[in-house]
């Protein structure tokens, strides 16, 4: 019997030893790296071509291999996750809204929205260069062409991101993060949410203005992480205040459970929009 729990405490031991070396999801990663103080620094790649854009690796070790802890820094003060290996696979762990704890399991390195927030002191009193970027989105889904088969929905996140990477542009910091909604939000439906957030929120405080896109892209990654129920009101919403908004109408058909009031919604979008590109994949 002593000799079983001598085994039994040995391996809650080295289980203990390895779990140091592992972090979790809601992990406070500014705590962890306080905690492992890594000395040794590895420039990391230019992930955009943004101030922001490089990430870099800090290590406890000159030379590491895949298995050891890396935490993911930029302009050596923002932590933003860690890079680990957990029985062969690489991890990217993120903080996703820069409260320092760590949020989702990534598939690629990334730039959070909040650390260009974070540098982002450039902000004009005049809104017009957010007018543009939001009527160039709402005139891109609105449109009869497919945004996405026919690359416009690319050359416009593009040209968002032409606008980021000059350190003296307004509202940079709305603008990168659209940049980032549009290119994460449909992977990462909760991450999504913090992203539109912070940029509805963001644009009232500055401008006290609304948006149709913010009730858009809320309801949308609401759908995406599976609370369609909550999603209702926002669409709700945006065909009381944006009635000649076609998306919104679709999103109005989608979410409708009364069947009789579903086949009026489709037959409406059928003879009044035809030739929207949504309405012609429905």
């Amino acid at each position: 019997m002593k000799k079983l729990s001598l085994v039994f405490v040995f391996l809650i031991a080295v289980s203990s030893l390895y779990a140091e070396d592992i972090a979790l999801i809601e992990d406070n990663v500014l705590d962890l790296f306080n905690s492992y103080n890594p000395q040794y620094k590895t420039i990391g790649p230019k992930i955009l071509n943004i101030p922001e854009g490089q990430i870099d690796f800090y290590k406890m070790k000159i030379d590491t291999d895949e298995s050891d802890l890396k935490f993911l820094v930029i302009k050596d003060k923002y932590i933003i996750g860690v890079l680990q290996n957990v029985n062969g696979e690489d991890q990217l762990l993120i903080d996703a809204n820069g409260d320092n704890l760590l949020d989702y399991y990534s598939q690629e390195l990334t730039i959070p929205y909040w650390v260009v927030a974070s540098e982002c002191n450039n902000h004009s009193n005049n809104e017009y260069n957010l007018d543009i970027y939001f009527d160039e989105a709402i005139e891109i889904f609105n449109g009869e062409v497919n945004p996405y088969s026919s690359g416009l929905h690319y050359q416009f996140t593009q040209k968002l991101l032409v606008s980021v990477s000059a350190p003296e542009t307004p509202n940079r910091d709305i603008i990168y993060a659209l940049y980032d909604y549009y290119n994460h939000g449909d992977q990462y439906p909760w991450v999504a949410l913090q992203i539109i957030n912070y940029i509805s929120k963001t644009t009232y405080d500055r401008y006290k203005k609304d948006n149709l896109l913010f009730y858009l892209h809320t309801m949308e990654s609401l759908i995406n992480f599976g609370y369609s129920d909550r999603a209702i009101p926002l669409m709700e919403e945006l065909v009381k205040k944006y009635p000649e908004f076609i998306p919104g109408l679709v999103y109005r058909w989608q979410l409708e459970n009364d069947a009789s009031k579903k086949e009026k919604y489709y037959k409406d979008l059928k003879t009044n929009y035809p030739n929207h590109w949504i309405v012609k994949l429905i």
